[in-house]
């Protein structure tokens, strides 16, 4: 894993993981969640993913996150520590945990929970912005991905409250007139942000 990183997400297509990986994204990342408005099947992910690829699942059978050939995992639903242990006795893949960092509960608890994982800070559910103070203060503590919200023009300001391992971006970078697709100037603004700030 790079020391900081960039992750574009919520990749559907070619041309938008190609724009992706040119602009300079360390990451690409696919949401593998059936049904998931960004969602893509195995068939498709096998067509268009290239570079280091991260797939996002919820809550979903062991067997079905192996069938990808992956570099990162990224858990966003319910699991536990049995299963994060579990799964990481039959992969060698790098694997991340989506926490809300909301509050001082959920900070208390993504303090001392899933040790050995990077964590992602995120809000309540996907998209919407975690605490960026407390996500900030997180980072200092455990690596810690910030995402949630994030744009070119808030990028440097989340990543200036912490210390980081890198940023996650979708919403942020969408086209405006259709939510699968990608902005490829959004793109390039995001990762000279971020890369400028990390």
């Amino acid at each position: 894993m790079p020391d900081k990183f960039i992750k574009i997400c919520g990749l559907t297509n070619c041309s938008d993981a190609r724009a992706a990986y040119l602009a300079g994204a360390d990451y690409l990342g696919f949401i593998l969640i059936p049904g998931a408005r960004r969602a893509i099947d195995k068939a498709e992910f096998d067509k268009i993913a290239f570079g280091k690829k991260a797939g996002v699942f919820l809550n979903a059978p062991i067997d079905y996150v192996l069938s990808f050939k992956l570099d990162v995992i990224q858990l966003h639903g319910t699991e536990s520590e049995e299963y994060v242990a579990k799964l990481r006795r039959q992969t060698a893949c790098e694997i991340w945990k989506a926490l809300p960092i909301v509050d001082a509960e959920t900070f208390a608890f993504a303090r001392s929970a899933y040790q050995g994982l990077t964590l992602l800070a995120d809000g309540e559910k996907g998209g919407r912005p975690c605490d960026r103070v407390l996500a900030g203060e997180l980072s200092k503590i455990r690596p810690t991905i910030l995402a949630g919200g994030l744009t070119s023009e808030n990028v440097g300001e989340a990543i200036a409250l912490g210390d980081p391992v890198g940023v996650d971006v979708a919403g942020g970078v969408e086209s405006a007139i259709d939510p699968r697709k990608k902005d490829t100037d959004k793109i390039k603004a995001f990762i000279k942000e971020a890369r400028k700030n990390l």
